[in-house]
């Protein structure tokens, strides 16, 4: 049994005067790797924050490399090579942000963003201006 389970155990008790239902390995259903799920547990106890991630490991990498590959596109590409485009991808979706001096730079960005296996969005982010 987890480290604190018994009192999270007695706790459960108390507010709903019955035992609560505990997972094979003797944790309150509702919790995950300790971190407990309190919110259909105790009715009125505010949740805490999540210390969970919000997408997975998998998904984390597969963004790096998404991110990775449309860097490489832009800066190996001589239209595009010449601007500080960011790039952020959260889930497939590729935000690119940054300043560029012409319409055919910014297409050529978003184009070379769209071919790379595993987008699913591009999001235009990019400022079209004349530099000075």
């Amino acid at each position: 049994m987890i480290r604190g389970a018994g009192r999270m155990r007695k706790l459960l008790e108390r507010s709903s005067g019955e035992a609560p239902k505990m997972t094979p390995h003797g944790r309150p259903l509702g919790s995950q790797d300790g971190v407990f799920n309190m919110k259909p547990c105790i009715p009125g106890v505010p949740v805490p924050p999540t210390i969970l991630p919000k997408h997975t490991a998998r998904e984390a990498i597969s963004d790096g490399l998404i991110t990775a590959k449309v860097k490489m596109r832009l800066s190996a590409d001589p239209l595009t090579d010449a601007y500080d485009i960011r790039v952020e991808t959260f889930k497939g979706s590729v935000q690119l942000s940054g300043f560029v001096d012409t319409a055919a730079a910014r297409a050529e960005a978003l184009e070379l963003a769209w071919d790379v296996e595993g987008v699913q969005v591009v999001e235009d982010l990019l400022d079209t201006r004349k530099r000075d």
